[in-house]
């Protein structure tokens, strides 16, 4: 027996005027836009229906394959703490760990060469990666991992993002670090290290308060800036070559479709930028790091965060992000213990193993919805670009306050928004647990409004006078092989140039006014 083809659609109108003549009998006289659309922060208009006709397409370039890998922070100050983490990580599905370096460097499993053996010992056996925060000391901690051989097995990054740190601490101390960052990126191309070295992190202006547009403008001026400048010191290395060894993080919030589109929208915006340097654009996918951020995270009914984080994850996969990471539901008062850091990795396993997210490549695509706001988020992304551009560039903008202006009327907004009931925030505005327990005051958030020190600034590395970059390395490596320190390798040199300084960015987070209330 023949089946008959079904039409599925001839029943139904597929025109928008169709559609808005069936819709206007029940808006009772009232206009479209005021029952049926919604404005964001970013001031883009979320309609009731979206249309092939009526949408805009872009393919984001060189997207990733789909899947992601999961990113945890590890803390851990003794390294063979820090070996039996990597080893444990082997046996689950952790592919990325991030660290950090900060002052003092003693309290580090990275603080010599023999910490650095220990910490890193069958890493060869795995194919996990470690992505180190390095700051000023990047080259000094790159010299010991050519002294102990260790370069051979580490896969990941040792990152210089000195304008990160400068958004953070308020300072640093020289106006000289980009020729530090490119001698360093240079030095890694010449010498076959196979790492990433430079970082553009944005969760610092998302921390603040910043819109998705603002973020993306923002992490799209860092880029350029880093790009502009090691060009003009480094020429035998393309844009894309140099672009290759950039890591990139944005905060991830939990706005779904607008996170979706941010992902997407990024891919665009460094492809059309990286084009104004070579026509050819970038020549491979870049490599996105979300990062879950505290902006919309609650102290009360603290287990509504995993909800927060589930959102979070699930945009930033569908959204194309390379890797993930999600912070612990009760992150803001204690240091997260085993089982909460479990829960934040479970919620990962679940989205790749049961719903599978990472099996489609870029799953917003053909959406008219995600098409057109992706579009429009990158439109708008582009001009706040160049408004930063026409200023001279993203430092110039922090100097004189030009991004922490624009990001205290978003910060405004987003108060207004939850005084006036257009955004709920569950737990506080909305379902309040009654009688709950405070944390401890010694383990809870200080509500400082201030971001801890990112990186150690200190007396940041640099070449000694009459001797080159390459110079300087082998000294370092020489230094290393006799078991220096690494705090002795970072501050052993000094580099010219004046002490930048800016207003530093606070951070914000939409219930904390609201919490202190109910604390008192």
């Amino acid at each position: 027996m023949k089946i008959p083809e079904l039409d599925l659609t001839q029943n139904f109108p597929l025109s928008e005027q169709n559609w808005l003549k069936s819709v206007e009998p029940l808006l009772k006289g009232k206009s479209l836009e005021s029952e049926l659309c919604y404005t964001t922060l970013e001031d883009a208009l979320l309609k009731p229906i979206y249309t092939q006709a009526t949408s805009t397409s872009q393919a984001a370039p060189y997207l990733a394959s789909g899947d992601w890998r999961i990113a945890e922070t590890v803390a851990e100050s003794d390294p063979r703490k820090f070996n039996q983490t990597l080893l444990q990580s082997l046996q689950s599905k952790e592919s990325v760990l991030l660290v950090q370096i900060a002052e003092p460097h003693n309290n580090h499993p990275f603080h010599t060469c023999q910490n650095l053996k220990a910490a890193l010992h069958g890493m060869e056996q795995s194919h996990k990666s470690i992505i180190v925060d390095a700051g000023f000391s990047a080259p000094a901690l790159l010299a010991m991992l050519v002294a102990s051989e260790a370069h051979k097995k580490f896969q990941g990054a040792i990152l210089m993002d000195p304008l990160a740190e400068l958004t953070v601490t308020g300072e640093i101390a020289t106006s000289d670090f980009i020729r530090t960052m490119s001698e360093y990126a240079n030095w890694t191309f010449e010498n076959k290290v196979n790492i990433k070295t430079i970082g553009v992190d944005a969760c610092n202006y998302h921390n603040a308060g910043a819109d998705a547009a603002q973020e993306l403008a923002f992490a799209l001026a860092t880029t350029v800036f880093y790009l502009r400048g090691i060009l003009q010191h480094v020429r035998q290395q393309s844009p894309a070559d140099i672009i290759a060894r950039m890591q990139f993080s944005l905060g991830v919030g939990a706005r779904f479709f607008i996170e979706i589109a941010k992902f997407r929208a990024f891919r665009i915006l460094v492809d059309q930028a990286a084009s104004a340097f070579d026509s050819n654009g970038i020549a491979q996918p870049i490599a996105i790091c979300a990062k879950g951020t505290q902006l919309n995270k609650t102290v009360c009914d603290s287990h509504s965060n995993l909800l927060r984080s589930t959102i979070e994850g699930m945009a930033a996969a569908l959204g194309g992000c390379d890797m993930l990471h999600l912070t612990s539901f009760d992150s803001l008062y204690r240091t997260p213990d085993d089982f909460s850091q479990r829960i934040a990795r479970n919620i990962q396993l679940i989205m790749a193993e049961e719903a599978q997210l990472g099996r489609v490549q870029d799953p917003g695509s053909g959406s008219w919805f995600i098409e057109e706001l992706t579009f429009e988020l990158a439109q708008k992304a582009w001009s706040l670009f160049q408004k930063i551009e026409a200023q001279g560039g993203i430092l110039q903008a922090l100097q004189n306050g030009f991004i922490q202006a624009e990001i205290a009327k978003t910060v405004e907004k987003r108060r207004q928004n939850v005084a006036a009931g257009r955004d709920h925030i569950i737990g506080v505005t909305r379902y309040p647990v009654e009688n709950e327990k405070w944390p401890a005051e010694d383990s809870c958030e200080k509500f400082s409004g201030v971001q801890s020190r990112r990186s150690a600034s200190g007396n940041p590395l640099k070449t000694e006078a009459g001797k080159s970059f390459e110079q300087t390395m082998d000294a370092l490596i020489e230094a290393a092989q006799q078991d220096a320190s690494l705090d002795e390798l970072t501050h052993g040199f000094s580099m010219q140039g004046e002490k930048i300084e800016i207003l530093p960015l606070p951070t914000f987070r939409s219930a904390e006014s609201l919490e202190r209330n109910m604390k008192q």
